[in-house]
């Protein structure tokens, strides 16, 4: 979503300007997330903090792309904060299930993480290019929502 963010905004007619400050909008909101939605998911378990951010950035992402000017700020935050606060759950998850080889299943972790977004983001990209990015936005949607159901099979640890 962050990739594809300023083209979309340009597309819907925002200036480069409003594009560029929406993706900062964006990112910063997400560093809010991340630093919170650890604390919070040693509180309130890490399954439950997945599974709100699993509900909530599809919502965000369908309530952003129906949205037009000012409304999209509060949007761009909440999607921000829910969409990029998932990573260090899944990073405490990791290393709390490899506690004898933390650097290695981090190292891992990073590595399928890496491929797997650049990998995304050429799917998504050529998605665009066949239908439009904003259907792209709400197909990407509905998979994070697909992926609500594999939560329960993650390990159990005294943390989710």
């Amino acid at each position: 979503l962050s990739t594809f963010m300023p083209t979309y905004l340009t597309t819907q007619g925002a200036s480069l300007w409003v594009a560029g400050a929406s993706i900062s909008i964006l990112e910063a909101s997400g560093v809010v997330g991340a630093v919170l939605a650890g604390s919070l998911s040693d509180q309130f378990g890490r399954r439950r903090m997945l599974v709100i951010s699993f509900i909530a950035t599809p919502i965000s992402i369908i309530l952003f792309v129906f949205s037009k000017g000012i409304l999209q700020i509060p949007l761009l935050v909440f999607l921000g904060f829910f969409g990029i606060s998932i990573t260090p759950v899944i990073m405490a998850i990791v290393l709390e299930n490899f506690p004898d080889n933390r650097s290695f299943a981090n190292g891992i972790y990073m590595a399928f993480n890496f491929v797997l977004m650049a990998i995304a983001t050429l799917f998504v990209g050529r998605i665009a290019d066949l239908v439009s990015l904003r259907f792209t936005f709400f197909i990407s949607a509905g998979l994070i929502l697909c992926g609500l159901p594999f939560i329960k099979f993650l390990p159990k640890s005294n943390r989710i």
